[in-house]
């Protein structure tokens, strides 16, 4: 049974690689594509201090970078916790820059080297405040200008982020564009598809591609590419295998990646596809592991993707990395 869908639609949230663009070769090859996961061990920077696991839980990240930011879900608890994980030292070390709200379906980004955290679900309802940390210490900025919410979508281009989508009771279909420079946020064009919880999100060649999810009664597939540039939506083709929610995505040189989940009838996914933006295709790609999951975070680091924490039937703290 899936653990964290008794919360349903309060209780969402979307996952992905909310990372800063990279710049990406310009030669695809079956080099450049995520191979087989392996597991990848880590100790904690203070061994008394052990990083539960959790689901739901947000990544914030960039070339050198990696914060795990908010708790997710520890049981049926939420946390104030923030850990920085090292890839390449295989430790996650505890940050005490603990997050101003402990709530569920939160959005977390890297923009500027500066991470960002908000939204979500609290006992007392749901939140559209978002915050920053500079210099390890949590400020406002300017408040979200859609509904509260959570289970939204957050991503980054050309040093903005983009906020949308996600639930109340009401699933959304809204996008606004924060500016870190003018403190401000603008509304753009609406997602197309039908307003949804529980997306996901990745980044590739300067533009955003968005799909999957739950819009209340439905589990989805549907994707869709977004151009900041044209401030313009195109549907592209579906993702193949069933629909979900709660999968993760990230880009990987100059691919896509979606994979995991949760799908009412299958119940927890392990596959996982590669979009070629170039075609406009999907392809079947390897398989994560033998330990499907739903609320994993995703993202990539050093030539490397990663895969880890999230829920099958148990909360769980492992990572896996390809290539």
């Amino acid at each position: 049974m899936k653990y964290s869908k008794i919360f349903l639609v309060l209780f969402s949230i979307a996952l992905g690689s909310c990372k800063d663009d990279l710049i990406q070769p310009e030669v695809l090859s079956n080099m450049d594509r995520v191979s087989a996961w392996r597991g990848q061990s880590y100790f904690t920077d203070i061994p008394s201090i052990v990083f539960e696991a959790r689901s739901n839980a947000v990544v914030a990240s960039n070339d050198s970078l990696v914060f795990i930011i908010g708790s997710g879900l520890m049981g049926d608890q939420t946390s104030y916790e923030m850990w920085q994980y090292f890839p390449r030292e295989s430790k996650m070390k505890p940050t005490y820059r603990n997050v101003p709200e402990s709530v569920v379906g939160a959005i977390g980004f890297m923009l500027k080297g500066e991470c960002y955290y908000g939204l979500g679900y609290a006992a007392s309802g749901f939140r559209n405040s978002i915050y920053v940390n500079r210099f390890g210490n949590w400020s406002g900025i300017a408040t979200f200008p859609g509904n509260a919410r959570s289970g939204s979508v957050a991503f980054v281009i050309n040093n903005k982020a983009y906020v949308g989508l996600g639930s109340s009771g009401t699933f959304y279909q809204d996008l606004y564009e924060y500016n870190p420079i003018t403190q401000s946020w603008r509304k753009m064009t609406n997602f197309p598809g039908v307003g949804r919880s529980d997306a996901c999100a990745f980044v590739l060649n300067g533009k955003a591609y968005v799909g999957t999810g739950y819009d209340g009664s439905h589990y989805l597939n549907d994707f869709y590419e977004f151009n900041p540039t044209t401030n313009q939506w195109i549907q592209i083709d579906n993702l193949p295998g069933v629909e979900r929610d709660d999968a993760v995505a990230f880009a990987f040189e100059k691919r896509g990646y979606v994979g995991t989940g949760w799908n009412n009838i299958v119940g927890v996914l392990s596959d996982m596809y590669e979009f070629n933006a170039q075609t406009g295709s999907w392809r079947e790609a390897p398989k994560f592991s033998n330990t499907g999951r739903l609320a994993a975070v995703a993202f990539t680091y050093n030539g490397k993707a990663y895969v880890g924490t999230g829920n099958n039937a148990v909360d769980l703290k492992d990572f896996w990395v390809s290539k």
